[in-house]
């Protein structure tokens, strides 16, 4: 059985709830304009200049003025539903309990700016859990570069070797596989696609199956 030492977390879709919030906004904004094409699946995962590329490419019927309204909207009404309706989602705080019991050092890496993350894990009594972080605005590269997972097994002296990476996009699997670590999938909003399968050790249906996986796959390091 391999050893590791560290599980590292994606925060959004994979702690929080909030990809799903940011669907819900997205589709009222998409009923407001009558345009079906505007699509938060697609974008899941991303941010800043890339979405908006993304998007673009998905929505090339939409005006660039009408594009750029809408998407405003929508952020303004995810983070309105993210302030108000933000959770852990099913099984998270007893995975983090159990993985700190069975020894595991616990980290989470992020696209999401560090202010928006700790208010976030702060409201949902997840921030006491990780012992660093690292989050969107401390990164010259946003995922699937793998910059974010490099820094922060720097930042905690542990190599790709020991280190499991939990993840919920495409993005984010590739990421974390392209910095060397085993990956245990969570979809949250688009399934596995075949790349994410092979590039996965294991793809499952929820927090609680990932911490099965992980006693099955793993042995904590120095026991």
């Amino acid at each position: 059985m391999k050893k590791i030492s560290t599980v590292i977390f994606d925060v959004d879709g994979t702690l929080l709830n909030t990809e799903q919030l940011w669907g819900e906004a997205w589709q009222m904004i998409a009923d407001r304009y009558d345009c079906p094409s505007f699509r938060h699946d697609y974008v899941t995962g991303i941010s800043g200049k890339q979405l908006e590329k993304v998007l673009k490419e998905h929505t090339p019927d939409i005006p660039d003025e009408q594009r750029e309204k809408m998407l405003k909207e929508a952020r303004e009404t995810g983070m309105s539903l993210i302030r108000e309706h933000v959770q852990a989602l099913p099984g998270v705080m007893e995975t983090l309990q159990e993985l700190k019991k069975d020894g595991y050092r616990l980290a989470a890496a992020t696209s999401t700016p560090r202010s928006l993350t700790m208010e976030r894990l702060a409201k949902t009594d997840l921030l006491p859990w990780f012992e660093e972080m690292i989050c969107g605005d401390e990164v010259s590269a946003k995922k699937p570069d793998p910059e974010i997972y490099v820094k922060i097994m720097a930042k905690m002296h542990v190599s790709a070797a020991e280190t499991a990476v939990i993840e919920d996009t495409s993005f984010g699997v590739e990421a974390a596989w392209r910095a060397g670590c085993d990956v245990i999938m969570v979809p949250s909003v688009n399934p596995a696609s075949q790349a994410d399968r092979q590039r996965a050790v294991k793809t499952v249906s929820g927090m609680s199956p990932a911490l099965a996986e992980i006693r099955t796959l793993y042995a904590p390091a120095g026991q």
